[in-house]
């Protein structure tokens, strides 16, 4: 691993993700100049399926983070964060695959605009269609109509397509309330010695940073020009309880408890 300054260091949190793995830093390898241009950190929280072998393995240009332990995301984006040498940080979840000069594209915008905190591209669904990444702040009448079994009865309910921005073709450059955190670039002159609050095991950690950001003045921006393909699973959206379930209430309370009686500021249209 080189210690001299790059454009852009990435971080890739890896949990048992063996499956997706192989495309994800694959796609990261097809980037132009990317031995140059690119540090890649994963980090791997005590998978048990080989993924740290795997990137051992057939990655080995690739820093690899082994923790004895699931230490949660923010966390280990957190960890890998402070040996990063990159003037940017792009955070990827394992289960995106990289398309085409989506790497530049972002790099670029946030070198063209010093007021940008945080730039997301478009998300693909495997099968090509649009993935509703960007979204509108969650509000108590969102949450129940998303995350509870009202939401097998109401799925198109206007509420969640207001939230969901679904209205919207996503063709526009856009400034938006906040970006899913599987795919999402910044400055270093954003980011702090953290980039995530620790609190958060999983879920709401991509909401907290954009909500912090925006509160110092940057733009949280939304880029259609580059494609990514995300193999999403709402798990924390089937049927029946489960643990991604709790962890996902447990960070929405911690979300509000952290925000009550400061206003979340929406963007203005």
């Amino acid at each position: 691993m080189t210690t001299r300054p790059v454009p852009l260091s990435v971080v890739v949190v890896s949990f048992n993700s063996a499956e997706y793995l192989p495309a994800c830093l694959g796609s990261l390898q097809q980037s132009p100049r990317w031995e140059e241009t690119l540090e890649l950190f994963v980090v791997d929280n005590a998978s048990t399926d080989g993924s740290a072998d795997l990137v051992a393995r057939d990655f080995p240009r690739a820093c690899l983070l082994r923790n004895t332990e699931n230490v949660g995301y923010a966390r280990a984006v957190n960890q890998a964060w402070r040996q990063a040498t990159g003037d940017a940080l792009l955070v990827l979840n394992p289960d995106i695959v990289v398309r085409g000069d989506a790497l530049a594209v972002l790099r670029g915008h946030l070198a063209s605009h010093p007021d940008v905190g945080l730039v997301a591209p478009r998300l693909l669904n495997p099968d090509g269609t649009l993935q509703y990444s960007c979204r509108r702040h969650y509000t108590l009448a969102t949450y129940l109509l998303r995350r509870t079994p009202l939401s097998r009865l109401f799925p198109d309910h206007p509420i969640v397509r207001r939230h969901l921005m679904a209205d919207w073709d996503h063709a526009e450059l856009r400034e938006v309330d906040w970006a899913l955190g599987a795919a999402l670039m910044m400055p270093r002159t954003a980011l702090g010695a953290t980039v995530m609050d620790e609190r958060y095991f999983i879920y709401f950690e991509d909401v907290d940073l954009c909500v912090r950001l925006r509160r110092q003045g940057w733009r949280i921006v939304y880029h259609p020009a580059a494609v990514m393909v995300h193999h999403h699973r709402r798990a924390s959206a089937d049927g029946g309880w489960n643990r991604r379930k709790y962890e996902h209430l447990k960070s929405w309370i911690k979300f509000n408890l952290k925000h009550a009686g400061r206003p979340l500021t929406p963007v203005s249209r």
